[in-house]
């Protein structure tokens, strides 16, 4: 019989427990879990107790889950996402003209619908019923649908059916008043607000300075993931050809959507794309494009600097909030290809043994060998010092850290961690010394009379900029 799926089994054969917590309970709306020793070897003993903890488990956060969103925030995540789109509908007549036939038509239907039982609206709205609605909407607004109680779950669908109804009304009738002419008294504006009134001018270049300034001087950003965002927000500014970020409405964001799902893959690499202008490479055929990922990441960084420029009081709002598009679970389920086993036992054949002569640097070989058996990073392996092998209570560790020699620098704060030595890398330690009794390195018991720096990959510090 299969262990359960919160159970786990350490190298040492002891059980662990674990539970997921939703994102409701975490201080910072991150998804997290608990894990915790069983203190036993015995799988039955396991089995009795984790069936214990998961009762507990399924009780314990009911509470809190019925406090984390009131009713009211709801209501205001509803009136928000369709008081944007009325925003976006407007800002497209405002730029493109008015609302053609077809489109009255469908808010016509969009009404009519809204208006009738909540099940003849579900049949209408989305083929896939309530839950593609309720699962939309929750991805467009960052709440976890997860944590809704059932009659939550009833009554935003009752509300998003209301406030569907209530766009549908709002966008007809400024349809209808933008086609018509009053005279004799001075017509109302019916155009977009100005989305740049009571904002600080500034130009993109120097707000996007002052962002990476503050991050720079708060130590938030590693220097890789500060390259990646500059690489965005530059591709933003080229997309939107230096119009003013505080002038950039819905619409605008819509565009800069639509560009991204036209844009190729390492389109500065490419023969074909190189050095070309992007609105006649956007309109190239034949080149792969970016994935839906990698266009969620793009976004997902366009969102945070939003969100940083509108809490600073340089934008309105954040225009991008609810943009990133739904992947389909197989797709978030798919993830990257692993290795299968034949090709990680020829991996570690030619990294220990190497028959053909592949691996010709002792630290070419290490780097490979502690990453496939620790799962750390290029650059965290790169920037060991020897100081930061260490042993406690017989069990030798990498102790993943940014201080000691060089520049060294982690992701983030969570990086800093302690990553026991496996058994197997030890093993392959023993038997290459013994093949090669002059090695410099040697398997997480380095020889530090041998080596004058403290680095422990000396010749790789090009890897860790």
């Amino acid at each position: 019989m299969p262990m359960a799926a919160y159970l786990s089994q350490s190298r040492h054969g002891i059980f662990y427990f674990r539970w997921p917590l939703p994102s409701v309970l975490h201080p910072k709306g991150r998804r997290s879990d608990i894990r915790l020793s069983l203190g036993t070897r015995s799988k039955a003993v396991a089995r009795r107790l984790s069936r214990l903890l998961s009762a507990l488990g399924e009780n314990l956060p009911i509470p809190a889950m019925a406090r984390a969103m009131h009713y009211d925030e709801l209501r205001e995540h509803v009136r928000q996402h369709f008081q944007g789109l009325l925003q976006q509908f407007q800002a497209g007549i405002a730029q493109d003209g008015p609302a053609d036939a077809a489109r009255l038509e469908a808010l016509r239907t969009g009404r009519m619908a809204a208006g009738a039982d909540t099940d003849g609206w579900i049949d209408v709205a989305d083929p896939d019923g309530a839950s593609g609605i309720l699962g939309a909407f929750c991805d467009r607004r960052g709440i976890s649908e997860e944590d809704l109680t059932a009659a939550k779950r009833n009554w935003l669908l009752r509300a998003i059916q209301r406030g569907h109804g209530a766009y549908c009304a709002a966008a007809e009738d400024y349809a209808e008043r933008f086609d018509s002419i009053e005279l004799g008294t001075p017509q109302q504006s019916v155009s977009a607000p100005e989305p740049t009134a009571g904002i600080a001018r500034i130009g993109n270049t120097d707000l996007l300075e002052r962002y990476f300034d503050e991050a720079r001087r708060t130590a938030s950003l590693a220097a890789k993931t500060e390259f990646e965002k500059r690489e965005v927000l530059n591709l933003l500014n080229e997309i939107v050809e230096q119009k003013p970020f505080a002038a950039l409405t819905k619409a605008d964001a819509q565009k800069v959507k639509q560009a991204l799902m036209r844009l190729p893959r390492n389109r500065n690499k490419l023969s074909g794309t190189r050095g070309k202008p992007l609105s006649e490479i956007l309109e190239m055929q034949g080149f792969e494009i970016i994935s839906a990922r990698t266009m969620n990441t793009y976004i997902s960084h366009m969102q945070t600097f939003y969100s940083w420029a509108a809490n600073n009081g340089y934008v309105q709002e954040n225009i991008f909030q609810g943009m990133r598009v739904r992947l389909p679970k197989r797709v978030k389920e798919q993830g990257r290809e692993a290795f299968t086993e034949e090709q990680l036992g020829i991996l570690f054949r030619h990294l220990t043994e190497n028959p053909d002569r592949l691996v010709r640097k002792d630290d070419h070989r290490w780097i490979a060998l502690i990453g496939i058996f620790t799962g750390m990073r290029l650059n965290e392996i790169a920037q060991l010092d020897i100081a930061d092998i260490k042993e406690s209570d017989g069990v030798r560790f990498f102790d993943v850290n940014a201080s000691g020699a060089g520049n060294k620098r982690l992701k983030n704060s969570a990086s800093q961690r302690l990553v026991p030595v496996h058994d197997r890398l030890l093993e392959a330690g023993a038997a290459i010394r013994r093949r090669a009794a002059q090695r410099r390195i040697t398997a997480a018991v380095p020889r530090s009379a041998l080596v004058p720096e403290e680095r422990l990959w000396p010749e790789c510090r090009t890897m860790v900029q």
